[in-house]
């Protein structure tokens, strides 16, 4: 089997007792702004929205967590370094009383020219399957499968998930500045209109592949880069050992 099509890669952090996000915000979106050149899309109590057209990566931060989205996988350093940076403006400003988890998912497709297709592929990945056995006792013919598998070592727990998927662009996120739109605002929807030309997301069906790595009470120092080596290194051994 050929290697899926990587689509997008995300960094969460979650933490606890992060009450000063609600007087520190704002110094929090300036410093995210100056570094990666984020701009603000929405701010409330509930949280912050940021967005860097230019490495395609947006940006969530709350008092619950943080989370850093990449949409194009060419830019994976690019979100790598701003999750060691934004989770010390976290650490600084917020102060939370600690720090429950780290975690780092890739998200691939194998692309199938219909949704059909793809309930096809998730019956054919996996050598040890029950579906057939559920068949025979429902009397019915299997259509598709979705694969869980969770892993846990020590502070370490790894999830794997397969199933039929389909991936789409909304068109409403690509739109022109409005009149009275602020300078840097405009800036802003210009540089993610170019970003969309120049790598647009392909809309269509697939199988699915989302590998999420997670390490709970994580050290301070090069924990995210650790956690990142880890992922590559579980991807490539699960795509090695798929059925063909």
């Amino acid at each position: 089997m050929n290697p899926p099509e990587e689509y997008q890669i995300q960094f969460d952090q979650v933490y606890d007792g992060a009450y000063r996000y609600l007087d520190r915000c704002g110094e929090f979106m300036i410093r995210a702004r100056e570094a990666f050149g984020f701009t603000p899309v929405s701010v409330n109590p509930n949280g912050c929205n940021m967005e860097a057209p230019e490495i395609a990566l947006q940006l969530r931060g709350s008092a619950e967590m943080l989370v850093l989205v990449c949409t194009q996988p060419q830019y994976a350093s690019s979100l790598i370094k701003a999750a060691n940076l934004c989770t010390e403006f976290v650490t600084d400003l917020f102060e939370p009383l600690s720090i429950v988890h780290n975690q780092i998912t890739s998200r691939s497709i194998w692309r199938t020219d219909t949704l059909e297709e793809s309930y096809k592929l998730s019956l054919s990945i996996a050598e040890e399957t029950q579906v057939d056995r559920f068949s025979e006792i429902l009397q019915m013919t299997p259509v598709s499968q979705d694969f869980l598998y969770s892993f846990q070592s020590g502070t370490h727990k790894a999830h794997v998930r397969l199933q039929p998927i389909s991936i789409n662009i909304t068109v409403a996120e690509r739109k022109l500045p409005p009149p009275g739109a602020s300078k840097s605002y405009q800036e802003f929807l210009l540089k993610r209109e170019r970003s969309l030309q120049e790598s647009p997301p392909r809309p269509g069906y697939g199988l699915g592949l989302e590998i999420s790595v997670i390490e709970s009470e994580p050290p301070v120092e090069g924990a995210i880069q650790k956690l990142y080596t880890a992922l590559l290194d579980h991807k490539k051994q699960i795509l090695n050992n798929l059925k063909a």
